[in-house]
Parts: structure tokens; C-alpha cells; sequence
């Protein structure tokens, strides 16, 4: 019989964990630190429920869905509330409503003025030339650092628990937009 040790327990490293010791193969799990689960946690603080990394998906994901059957976790999942329909970023020591309109970026006080302005720039940049780039560059040379630090930073590590830094711009969005299409349609269209 095959032994297997997987270095890391964070989400990756324990589905593999499952998968192989539903086969039957003697494995150990090594996690540096002291709880399983990487960067995925739920913490509480002053009665609100903060999501660290990762906190959703999409339904009916194959994958996701034979992985929750597997561990036994699928009638553990809890599906997104119809009344929490707003999002919300930490900032600044608050909460801050997602801004997913055009008027709510104008009045939000997530960006500042001058980030607010950077985003319009969107429309007179170059197009991109088709090779891929991390997240973090494509916001920041189309949307700017603003943007990338408030809003898509957040967003990054709340679906990918990822770092934009790192995370393929075309494995994340594979399905982005050409190049003639300009980044700020893509986000609110007319």
C-alpha cells in the first residue's frame, strides 16, 4: 500500500486528504499551523461573522459538489440569504457597502476622490495585448491601485482566497471580455 504525505491543510491539501483516503492509501496531513483550514476561517467579533478567504462559490459546480458529497459536508452548506443582498468590505475601521453601481461608486466613501477619478482613466488606456498578467496588474494599469487595494483586492480573497498578486488574470476571468471591449463596460453595462 501507497503512503502519502500532504504538506498543508488548507482547502487543496484536505480535499486531496479525502480523495485519497477514500481510496484506501495511508496518508498524514502536515499543517503548519495550529487549525486545519489555510486561510479559510470564520472569526466573530463584536457579534458580526467575518469570512476570511474564501466564503463562497457557485452553485452547481461539479467539482464542489462531489467534493461536499464526499466529506459529508453538502447538508452542511449554507446558501446566500436573499436578504443579504448587499456586500460589504471592511475599511478604514468600518464597514462599507459595496459599491456595484455607477451612483453608489460616485457617493461611497470606499474610494477616494482621486481613485475615483483614476477608474474613468480606464477609458483612455491602451488596450491590453493578450498575454496573460496577474489580477494586481490588470486592475492597477486599467482600474488603478485604489481599486485594487479597496475593492478588488477584497473581492480576490473572498471568492479565490488568493492574492491578486499571483492570481492569472485568464484563470480567474477565462472567460474576459476581447481587448476591444473596454474594462469599465465589463462592470456596468449601459
Amino acid at each position: 500500500m501507497a503512503r502519502v504525505c500532504v504538506i498543508g491543510g488548507g482547502v487543496s491539501g484536505l480535499a486531496a486528504a479525502t480523495f485519497l483516503d477514500k481510496a484506501g492509501t495511508e496518508l498524514s496531513v502536515l499543517e503548519a499551523t495550529p487549525q486545519a483550514g489555510g486561510h479559510v476561517r470564520t472569526d466573530r467579533e463584536d457579534g458580526r461573522v467575518l469570512d476570511r478567504a474564501a466564503n463562497g462559490w457557485l452553485s452547481g459546480e461539479g467539482a464542489m459538489d462531489a467534493l461536499l458529497a464526499k466529506t459529508g459536508l453538502a447538508e452542511h452548506q449554507i446558501a446566500a440569504s436573499d436578504r443579504a443582498s448587499t456586500r460589504w468590505i471592511w475599511a478604514d475601521g468600518q464597514l462599507h457597502p459595496a459599491p456595484l453601481t455607477p451612483p453608489a461608486l460616485v457617493t461611497s466613501g470606499l474610494l477616494s476622490w482621486g481613485a475615483k477619478l483614476r477608474l474613468l482613466g480606464d477609458l483612455l488606456i491602451p488596450r491590453h495585448k493578450g498575454e496573460d498578467e496577474s489580477v494586481a496588474d490588470f486592475v492597477r494599469r486599467r482600474l488603478g491601485p485604489g481599486v485594487l487595494a479597496r475593492m478588488v483586492g477584497p473581492m480576490v480573497a473572498g471568492v479565490y482566497a488568493a492574492d491578486p498578486e499571483t492570481l492569472s488574470l485568464a484563470a480567474a476571468f477565462p472567460g474576459w471580455p476581447s481587448s476591444r471591449t473596454s474594462t469599465a463596460a465589463c462592470f456596468w453595462p449601459p
